[in-house]
């Protein structure tokens, strides 16, 4: 995608999901917070602690295109997140808790949502799919994203949404190397 120069560092900590996956019972994290919506895991060897410099617990680490609030999910030893990219200039979000960050008009610039399936294991990227592509409708608070809410999956399907300002659902295969585009709604 021409334009698209600035990638965020996508820093995934996979001290905690690989113990998880390493056990016969893997426990599958297939929507946000988890099963059960718990926010919880009951394996007993997830790490308390890990650090970027030292790679204290972190297995891998990845540069990816764009900005997301949405939480990985895992399932079938793939990782899959969305990320919206902008060509145009994005804001850069401010440390800290504000008031002031609400926006009263969308940002300029054509934006590309997409959908990121990594291999849980090595962080290879196993494809990714842009599902819309345009300018937003609606503003973003500056600290949020188009791409927040989480993907979710049945185990056969995976389902995103980006919410109201792009209006996308679908249902992607990952049975496959390539995701096949089985529903979405403008």
């Amino acid at each position: 995608m021409p334009g698209i120069t600035r990638g965020l560092m996508c820093c995934l900590i996979m001290g905690w999901f690989g113990p998880i996956l390493g056990s016969a019972s893997a426990q599958q994290w297939e929507q946000f917070r988890g099963p059960g919506g718990r926010g919880t895991s009951d394996h007993p060897n997830l790490p308390l602690t890990w650090d970027l410099e030292t790679k204290k617990n972190i297995e891998w680490q990845v540069r990816t295109v764009g900005r997301g609030w949405s939480s990985p999910i895992v399932t079938a030893d793939k990782i899959f997140y969305t990320t919206v990219a902008n060509e145009g200039e994005t804001e850069a979000a401010k440390k800290g808790l504000y008031f002031g960050g609400d926006r009263t008009r969308p940002p300029g610039g054509v934006h590309h949502w997409n959908v990121v399936c990594r291999d849980l294991k090595t962080g290879k990227q196993i494809w990714q799919k842009e599902v819309h592509q345009g300018i937003p409708t609606a503003p973003v608070h500056i600290k949020n994203s188009y791409a927040s809410p989480t993907p979710v999956t049945d185990g056969k399907h995976l389902f995103v949404s980006f919410g109201p300002a792009a209006r996308i659902s679908l249902c992607v295969s990952y049975v496959k190397s390539h995701p096949k585009q089985c529903r979405s709604r403008s």
